[in-house]
């Protein structure tokens, strides 16, 4: 009984909710999703960013419209926190690095870490049905 509590607490919060289909869909979206956030938001945003305005500047606007991104699903308030921190951290992979690909592959493996005990949880959910 306890394990259902705990599937349906973890996966039927998500957006595609607690069916095999919806971790699925979920899991598919938050490891597609950063290509294109990435691309939008350290490529995109801050080419433009910083050519126009200078670097100082990208690492203060950036991040905060990749926050900013993430309203409709966190909602105003400290739990943004963190989603700003990660901006910062992508960006500075991007600008460093000089290639898009490692913020990519940073925020794919990011997004991936959060979802392994989700991962887990279906796996003893599913052995214990």
């Amino acid at each position: 009984m306890q394990l259902d509590a705990l599937h349906e607490y973890f996966w039927g919060r998500q957006e595609y909710g607690a069916s095999f289909a919806g971790v699925v869909c979920s899991s598919l979206v938050k490891l597609a999703g950063p290509v294109l956030e990435e691309l939008t938001f350290t490529g995109f945003l801050a080419n433009i960013c910083s050519r126009r305005f200078g670097t100082p500047a990208t690492l203060a606007t950036v991040p905060l419209l990749f926050a900013a991104a993430h309203i409709p699903k966190y909602g105003v308030g400290f739990q943004l926190a963190p989603v700003l921190v990660a901006g910062v951290a992508l960006l500075l992979v991007r600008l460093l690095s000089g290639r898009i690909i490692y913020s990519i592959a940073a925020h794919i493996v990011t997004n991936a870490i959060a979802l392994v005990p989700g991962w887990i949880e279906v796996y003893l959910y599913s052995v214990s049905s």
